[in-house]
């Protein structure tokens, strides 16, 4: 092929395949070893402090299983659970709305979208699971 754009009918046409995502990405898999909190349905929840900035977006990674089928995760699955109220996640006491989910870790979303205020030097975020024969895995819990 030739380069007939350019004005230089001459110039080779490179062609670059696009790489096949499947085999360069995989989706993490996750185990509960892997995991800083397991949260079930009855329990009292799970309540972690990370430290802040003035303003912050706050990711929560997780999992949410049903009658321990932990095996899958549906992506989106979390965020509907979360704005249902099946998951309860709350920040300083203020209840967490829904959250925008990218593989499995989720930016909380408030009242007043996804950027989190404190007058504190840290945030004390708290999970719990209502959903009945539910498990949450949580992995990690972070502050940008």
């Amino acid at each position: 092929a030739t380069n007939t754009e350019a004005g230089d009918s001459e110039a080779p046409l490179v062609v670059v395949e696009e790489p096949i995502v499947e085999e360069s990405c995989q989706k993490l898999t996750f185990s509960e070893r892997d995991t800083m909190a397991e949260i079930s349905e009855g329990s009292d929840g799970f309540t972690v402090d990370i430290p802040s900035h003035v303003d912050s977006f706050l990711v929560a990674c997780f999992r949410t299983c049903t009658s321990g089928n932990c095996v899958k995760a549906m992506e989106g699955l979390d965020s509907v659970k979360i704005s249902t109220g099946n998951i309860e996640i709350e920040v300083d006491g203020i209840a967490v709305q829904g959250s925008r989910e990218i593989d499995s870790c989720h930016f909380l979303e408030g009242e007043s979208g996804m950027l989190w205020k404190t007058k504190h030097d840290r945030f004390r975020i708290r999970f719990r699971v209502k959903e009945e024969g539910g498990t949450l895995l949580l992995f990690s819990v972070l502050s940008l």
